[in-house]
């Protein structure tokens, strides 16, 4: 690893920067790893880094309100203590803070929006924030907000979601929120990715949802949502991946989302038959989009929103800490921008699903992950399995499947993972072709 010492003996650039990368330099070692002291005298520093060098003590206020500093990237050090445990009568010109992994505690200040009122993108996740979130969070001009992993609680406030926001990321996800969803007045329409998974909200899927268009990424899953899907949402135009938890069936109506890329139903109380039509949803059936069209769809987005991305060579279609995860090959895979976005994956797995595995889900040749593990699923693996072409994780296991396994499964030259434990099954085990990659 890279050592950088600014401090003994003192180093101080012989020319002004605008730009200063010393991410996951070993920064300081000798020193405590302490902010470079030259930084103050930077008056044209636009852009700084200086993620992932164990840097310990509160938010370095020099840095917030540094004359010009709009870019400011803190994450994966030590920092503790209260955010702005400073006292200041100045406005930030900050347009992009990331402090995400570090152990920022306590409350955020009231007026945090008023202090900081030029923000685009912040991210405070994976720290230990607490108390509700203020009201004046929602006065800047915010793109993407990430303050998840955190103790936050109280509800969602209006003025985050009110009409006008420009928000495309909002991830709440894994704190002690509560109340509704969303307040009932929420008008994002612009909104791309909402996470607001594991926290305590309650009653239905908020209707709300329905003015963001555009949405992409819904994922509520490990609320105390109740009912079933509202049927609005089935005919929600853009929708790519969708987690969620709530009892019932599996409706039929779910088979109209063509966009559909991802569907994450685990772990709730289904019940009652897997619909026939899933191969009606174009993205699992056919060719999905090439890299040409995601770039060119990068491409525009990188330019429309420049501050959502750390770097000019993070291509991402979606924020790049926006990320998804899918339990396969047997561990949590967390997936991100490009990967995320080829993904297509099916996860109906801790349910009391019932009935046979529809034939027609052999006809989703686009599809990379399946499981319907932990279900009172009967009759045989269907052998249109063998149309899956592009699988990579295929999981049927505790269920109450009978017969043999397709011998023809074995030409799946993606396969990687295939289980079929604690079932009924019968007849020879195939080892030839991609199953004799496999281990017993």
């Amino acid at each position: 690893m890279l050592e950088v010492e600014t401090e003994s003996p003192s180093w101080v650039p012989t020319f002004p920067l605008r730009f200063l990368n010393l991410a996951s330099c070993s920064l300081n070692k000798k020193n405590g790893h302490i902010v470079p002291t030259f930084i103050s005298t930077q008056y044209l520093l636009s852009l700084l880094d200086l993620s992932y060098n164990s840097i310990e003590g509160s938010v370095p206020c020099q840095l917030l309100f540094n004359m010009n500093i709009t870019n400011l990237y803190l994450s994966g050090n030590k920092i503790d203590g209260s955010f702005l445990d400073c006292s200041t009568n100045g406005t930030s010109l900050l347009e992009s803070l990331d402090i995400f992994d570090n152990h920022v505690k306590g409350a955020l200040p009231k007026n945090i929006g008023y202090i900081l009122p030029r923000l685009i993108r912040v991210d405070m996740s994976s720290n230990a924030l607490e108390g509700s979130i203020p009201w004046s969070f929602g006065y800047p001009p915010l793109h993407g907000v990430d303050l998840s992993h955190n103790m936050l609680s109280g509800t969602i406030p209006q003025s985050l979601t009110r009409t006008g926001t420009r928000l495309i990321l909002l991830d709440l996800s894994n704190n002690k929120l509560q109340g509704q969803m969303l307040p009932k007045d929420a008008n994002m329409t612009m909104l791309r990715i909402l996470h607001l998974s594991s926290n305590h909200f309650g009653g239905v899927i908020s209707p709300a949802i329905l003015n963001s268009a555009y949405l992409l990424i819904l994922d509520v899953r490990d609320n105390n949502l109740s009912g079933n899907i509202p049927e609005w949402l089935y005919d929600h135009s853009s929708l790519v991946a969708l987690i969620l938890g709530f009892e019932g069936h599996l409706p039929r109506r779910l088979c109209q989302m063509k966009t559909l890329q991802g569907l994450d139903v685990s772990h709730n109380r289904l019940s009652g038959d897997i619909p026939s039509c899933l191969d009606n949803i174009t993205f699992w059936n056919k060719s999905s989009p090439s890299l040409t069209y995601w770039n060119h769809y990068i491409d525009k987005l990188v330019l429309q929103y420049p501050y959502l991305f750390k770097d000019d060579y993070i291509r991402s279609f979606i924020p790049s800490e926006t990320q998804v995860s899918f339990f396969m090959k047997n561990r949590l895979y967390t997936l991100k921008g490009l990967p995320l976005l080829m993904m297509t994956a099916i996860d109906l797995s801790s349910n009391q699903l019932t009935g046979r595995i529809p034939s027609e889900m052999g006809e989703l040749s686009q599809l990379r992950f399946l499981n319907l593990s932990n279900n009172s699923l009967t009759g045989s693996i269907p052998i249109s399995f063998q149309n899956l072409r592009s699988m990579e994780c295929l999981n049927l296991s505790h269920n109450k499947l009978r017969g043999k396994i397709p011998s023809k499964l074995v030409g799946l030259t993606s396969l990687s993972i295939f289980s079929v434990a604690y079932n009924n099954l019968s007849g020879r085990i195939p080892f030839e072709c991609q199953f004799s990659t496999f281990t017993s």
